[in-house]
């Protein structure tokens, strides 16, 4: 079987070579007697986010102990830096770096719910390149190549509306759907094509563990398929994924060695000018211990400020349920305690102060964190500030 994989990877490495090898003399005639060019094409971007979070939340069950205790209402404060640069290389080439910084791993490390309530916050981190891509465009960019160090989650599973930590929803459900696997920053391959303005298709192969350390033998695949339609002349999204994390998983029997995988969708439909709708779905196999979650469904709008005369504001709100494995509430049940399903809200104001800064006071209300009736709900006020040059 190892043998078997192997040669499927190795098939798939010559063929990555073989469309870089195409399409390297054209980029080269391009920039015969003009190798500084694309230094002129280069965009760089700085953005400081901070967010400021109190919670609210009377008990919770004890991780360890597994006694119901008291918790005490808390705030927290975290920042992050992104440096990005951008470079269109000849006509046909694109390279990005992201670098990050930030400080502050949010209220998660006290009060625990499926998802995170701060997905911005990235801990005690110092300067590291979490992103360092070429992308190659091939046939009048009916076709997209991309290569590197990538966040799949950038052109998977993406949304207009629920979609981005900085701009949008906090809660990470409400950024990527809970039930898919996503490595971190990884190695990672990618190709989308574009036949036709209503239809694209995209692959992904990443490094499932993110450790760049062997990283053909653990892939992470996905397929999506995306249809664009103009439905009275307002556009909509709609996205279908299947995807499978190859690192060993345990199952509900404490066995070691099986897959993980799943299927999402995730859509987004303008129904008037300012209003947009959403909704995701997302199902992962009952059978990983890890998937506490069988079934995810989140929905919610969008509406734009141009509604009530400011055109760079808008607000939105969004509700997540959280649907438990079988297993797990039988695991719960057996503990001691009642297995509830997970619901999530989030309601945001984003205030455009300029063209560089704006403000978001955001509330979250969580019941039943983590599946569990004796958890007491979560109420979590806080407000975001992001300065972006």
């Amino acid at each position: 079987m190892r043998r078997r994989r192997s040669s499927t990877v190795l098939g798939a490495v010559l063929g990555i070579l073989a469309m870089l090898l195409v399409s390297i003399p054209a980029i080269a005639a391009e920039n015969v007697g003009n190798v500084s060019q694309w230094f002129q094409n280069m965009e760089i971007g700085l953005t400081g986010t901070g967010i400021v979070q109190g919670v609210s939340q009377k008990r919770a069950i004890n991780p360890i102990t597994l006694k119901s205790e008291k918790m005490y209402d808390r705030n927290y404060a975290t920042y992050s830096i992104d440096f990005e640069v951008n470079a269109d290389i000849a006509k046909t080439g694109h390279a990005y770096m992201l670098v990050e910084a930030g400080n502050g791993e949010g209220p998660d490390q006290y009060y625990h719910a499926f998802g995170a309530l701060n997905e911005d916050a990235i801990g005690d981190q110092g300067l590291e390149v979490s992103e360092l891509w070429y992308q190659q465009n091939i046939l009048d960019n009916i076709f997209k190549f991309k290569i590197g160090k990538v966040d799949l989650t950038d052109n998977f599973d993406t949304n207009n509306v629920a979609d981005d930590e900085e701009t949008q929803f906090l809660a990470s459900i409400f950024v990527n759907n809970p039930t898919i696997e996503f490595p971190d920053y990884c190695f990672a391959a990618t190709l989308w094509a574009e036949p036709t303005k209503l239809i694209s298709i995209g692959l992904a192969y990443g490094d499932a563990d993110a450790d760049w350390n062997q990283v053909l033998d653990y892939p992470f695949l996905m397929a999506e398929v995306d249809i664009h339609p103009q439905l009275f002349g307002l556009e909509g999204n709609y996205r279908f994924m299947a995807w499978r994390n190859g690192m060993s998983h345990e199952d509900w029997t404490e066995t070691y060695g099986h897959a993980n995988f799943g299927f999402a969708i995730s859509f987004d439909q303008k129904v008037l000018p300012e209003l947009t709708l959403f909704t995701r779905w997302g199902w992962a196999d009952p059978d990983i211990a890890d998937n506490k979650i069988e079934n995810a469904v989140s929905l919610g709008f969008q509406l734009d400020g141009a509604y009530w005369g400011r055109d760079k504001d808008h607000v939105a709100f969004a509700y997540g349920w959280n649907i438990l494995n079988g297993n797990y509430r039988d695991d719960v049940r057996a503990e001691g305690f009642s297995p509830r399903d997970e619901h999530h809200f989030e309601l945001y104001y984003h205030l455009a102060i300029n063209d560089h800064v704006n403000v978001c006071p955001d509330i979250q209300f969580v019941m039943n964190p983590q599946g569990v009736k004796e958890n007491h709900n979560m109420l979590v006020v806080g407000i975001r500030g992001q300065v972006e040059f």
